[in-house]
């Protein structure tokens, strides 16, 4: 009798063992979703081209050089939102690994860009240099659309209901400009010829459907803070602030965004296994 006993008591044993492992798994999955601010996208300067030529004129011939950029080209956009999904796992009570990937809608709001078009003239005796700048803003009904992908490592004390949040996240964001329809005004012009400058009033040239789809792949690094309260033993409800930064984007022919900041506010729920 002994030795049917004693099996059957391993086996009930192995068999809680696994029903309790089974339901209290270190894996999780979580979803999150708010709003989100970009305060500024800088671009670089964009090279239109240069040129040098001859002019002759009364017999005497002018050595012509011009060269055009638009410089201080910056993008300031609306209010946007953001969702997150993806899934974890509890290394120990304190630390956990989460890939998340989400989707992040901005519309492209306001820009602004200034044309510089600088120019020398030249007799081979006596030369006169100048430039033309004009100032221009933009008012776009496009978007700039992302999906980061994200590992992140994250660091929470389980132990009580209140739980604070911090993680930090490394990946990818591909991004995409949609320019759409966009309205341009040309501010001022300002031409300058041998220390005398002369200003033009500013002009609506109109709106223009530039129909533009532009993407890129920067990296991406995110930084998030915040709490969790749990509700029971399988589901959490929190919120986060995070701030991302992303790197040089480039949109190609030579328009290339330098680094800029993401920052978001979030609503987030945890469902744990």
């Amino acid at each position: 009798m002994l030795f049917l006993i004693l099996p059957a008591s391993v086996c009930r044993s192995q068999s809680l063992e696994t029903k309790q492992a089974v339901q209290s798994t270190d894996f999780y999955v979580f979803t999150e979703a708010g709003g989100q601010y970009i305060p500024n996208i800088p671009f670089s300067d964009i090279n239109l081209g240069s040129d040098s030529f001859v002019v002759n004129s009364g017999g005497t011939n002018y050595d012509v050089n011009v060269s055009a950029s638009l410089q201080n080209n910056n993008i300031s956009p609306d209010i946007g939102y953001n969702f997150i999904g993806g899934f974890g796992y509890k290394i120990n009570e304190s630390i956990s690994l989460e890939l998340e990937v989400g989707y992040q809608y901005t519309p492209l709001g306001s820009a602004t860009s200034t044309l510089n078009i600088p120019f020398s003239v030249s007799d081979g005796v006596n030369s006169v240099t100048g430039a033309v700048n004009q100032n221009y803003s933009f008012k776009s009904s496009g978007n700039l659309t992302q999906i980061p992908v994200l590992f992140n490592l994250v660091i929470q004390n389980r132990n009580e209901r209140f739980m604070p949040f911090a993680s930090i996240g490394l990946g990818v964001c591909p991004s995409t400009i949609n320019s759409k329809a966009t309205q341009v005004v040309l501010n001022d012009t300002t031409v300058s010829v041998g220390g005398t400058s002369v200003n033009t009033g500013s002009r609506d040239l109109g709106t223009f459907d530039f129909g533009n789809t532009s993407t890129s792949y920067p990296f991406m690094f995110k930084l998030k803070a915040g709490f969790d309260y749990s509700l029971n033993q399988n589901i959490d409800l929190g919120l986060r602030a995070w701030c991302s930064g992303i790197t040089g984007s480039d949109f190609g022919n030579g328009i290339n965004s330098e680094i800029y900041a993401v920052l978001g506010l979030t609503a987030a729920l945890k469902i744990k296994f």
